[in-house]
């Protein structure tokens, strides 16, 4: 399907839902089985509807099935267990929703059983992306995955648990049921799920070549792991996050600690400490895996393997959301003095004095920027001198940037991915008969060469190639023309007009190019992309779109060359509203 950003759907037009074709065997077959094993259909014909709906047929192979459904379909905006905290729901102006309250407090599921199935109505917001699923669930699936979010509800007030049971219900569709790594949905995920009962954990507050502490895998479970598919538990609570702590525990080969290490009182971050920081970075030659800036660009990031001889990419320390084993100061003294194990990343516990890791602590704090939130409208600055073509040019630094978030477009195959790009600043300078967009992102590498697309296209989903590919980078600017009030238009699925405009760049074009009124000159530098995207009103076609005082709303797509995105695979960012100044 086709995920609809930040738009909602306008009265009698739906959103295009394009079933995916290519999917791992392992995932297929997992699916096919369960679907053999649940072929009974269930029907919502009473109150008691969703209190029974597991119990009726198979109940163990049909809750199975519908957690697998809801992982693939919805944890990506709504969380692992329905509570709105998704990895990219922050790429949406408006929140994803808790669903869990909504479906236990529901006495008939058949309104949230057409929600799924047909998107959401105009009347519910004109920033609603909850796009059709008819197309690629049934209407029986739709009331699995809606009996699913009630029993969640349900189970939010439950006052005990166990462990192995919320193992098996929370965990195993990933991490398989021995906790191997070998879960239906496994091969769909990069990073691949921990084999957890192996030696090596990377986020552990206990030395080297000993079990992590109860608590560090109760941190783990908590926070999640960046945007991995390992996302947050915390709605679970505390008392059944230590239980499932403890059965993931006793998964490993080494023995956890119950107790946790005394940890000591971070000092305070002032200028000085942040300055000391800085030295120990050069020193450590931090940089040469984490590039100068902090952004992952270092000389040796192409090169970095794991234990299991996968690419091991560096943390961009830019997007604390983003690193996986914590962003407090704490948690980063903790990874920089014992290291992450099974990776690159090595321990300097041995190396630098206690001191000196608060002070890198530090430092590497001071460089995370905050996530950003959909803006609710774009700022635009009158020029009074023609617009500036080089990126670099000093005009646009008087220009206040504006960070925009970005998402996945969808999540079928191939779409279904994690970007490698998922926050880009974009200023917007405009002069008397043109606009220009300055975008500026983050990027570990310079990607300008291609390979064969037939070969990306049979190869893409290896996670082994991350970092190697050689496709050229690649960005997209989409203009429409929108009304004054009124919700926006869904992003996909509407061909461009008269009163739209896309302004294209590819890294392939060695040279800024100028052809019938569109501009685009780049520049990289520090792992870095800055890009000028203009637009004259020459061309007949734009005159009546980019005409002063024009309400307009531009939508950003950005592909990085290295991770193999091309075609479908790319980031996207929601409609971002903004109006031309008069005169």
């Amino acid at each position: 399907m086709q995920l609809v950003h930040g738009a909602s759907h306008r009265k009698g037009v739906v959103p295009r839902v394009v079933l995916g074709t290519r999917f791992p065997d392992g995932f297929r077959t997992a699916v096919l089985a369960l679907a053999l094993a649940t072929t009974t259909t269930t029907t919502a014909c009473a109150p008691s509807w969703v209190a029974t709906a597991f119990e009726r047929v198979r109940p163990a192979s049909r809750q199975a099935e519908a957690w697998l459904l809801f992982q693939r379909h919805c944890r990506s905006c709504h969380g692992n267990l329905g509570a709105g905290d998704g990895p990219y729901a922050a790429t949406f102006r408006t929140p994803a929703p808790d669903l869990r309250p909504l479906a236990a407090a529901a006495a008939d599921g058949q309104t949230l059983v057409e929600h799924i199935l047909r998107g959401s109505p105009p009347e519910d917001g004109a920033e609603n992306a909850m796009p059709a699923f008819g197309d690629v669930l049934s209407d029986r699936q739709a009331r699995a995955i809606v009996a699913l979010l009630a029993h969640l509800g349900r189970e939010l007030q439950a006052e005990d648990s166990d462990g192995a049971r919320l193992f098996r219900a929370r965990c195993a569709s990933c991490h398989g049921p021995s906790g191997e790594g070998d879960g239906p949905l496994a091969a769909e995920l990069i990073p691949r799920p921990r084999d957890l009962t192996r030696s090596w954990y990377r986020f552990r507050s206990s030395p080297s070549g000993e079990g992590p502490h109860i608590a560090d895998l109760s941190a783990s479970l908590e926070r999640g792991l960046g945007v991995t598919a390992m996302g947050r538990f915390g709605a679970l609570g505390h008392d059944r996050i230590e239980q499932l702590a403890a059965f993931v525990g006793a998964l490993t080969t080494l023995d956890p600690d119950p107790e946790q290490a005394t940890g000591a009182v971070p000092p305070a971050g002032g200028e000085e400490e942040i300055a000391r920081g800085r030295v120990l970075y050069d020193e450590a030659r931090c940089w040469q895996c984490h590039g100068v800036d902090g952004r992952g660009d270092g000389p040796s990031g192409r090169e970095l393997r794991d234990d299991g001889g996968r690419a091991s990419l560096p943390a961009n320390l830019r997007r604390p959301w983003r690193l996986k084993g914590g962003v407090d100061v704490a948690s980063l003294a903790r990874t920089i003095g014992n290291g992450l194990n099974g990776t690159p990343m090595p321990s300097y516990g041995e190396v630098l004095e206690t001191d000196d890791l608060w002070a890198l602590a530090h430092y590497v704090r001071s460089l995370g920027e905050a996530r950003p939130v959909v803006p609710i409208v774009l700022p635009v600055r009158r020029s009074t001198r023609r617009l500036p073509r080089d990126p670099n040019d000093r005009y646009w630094t008087t220009l206040d940037p504006t960070s925009i978030p970005l998402g996945p477009q969808s999540f079928v195959a191939p779409r279904w991915h994690r970007p490698a790009i998922d926050v880009a600043e974009v200023r917007v300078g405009w002069f008397a008969d043109e606009l220009a967009f300055h975008l500026a992102w983050d990027d570990p590498f310079e990607d300008r060469a291609s390979e064969d697309v037939a070969l990306v296209a049979q190869s893409v989903d290896d996670p082994r190639r991350p970092g190697r590919w050689r496709l050229p980078d690649q960005a997209s600017l989409r203009l429409i023309r929108v009304p004054e009030e009124g919700p926006l238009p869904p992003l996909e699925g509407h061909e461009d007009g008269p009163l739209q405009a896309r302004l294209r760049w590819s890294s392939e074009a060695q040279q800024p190019s100028e052809v019938d009124g569109c501009c685009a000159s780049a520049s990289f530098d520090n792992g870095r992309w800055q890009l000028v995207l203009a637009r004259s009103r020459v061309a007949p076609e734009t005159r009546q779109l980019l005409r002063p005082g024009a309400r307009l709303a531009l939508s950003l797509q950005l592909w990085e060359g290295s991770q193999g995105e091309h075609g479908p695979r790319h980031a996207i960012s929601s409609w971002i509203p903004f109006t031309l100044p008069e005169g």
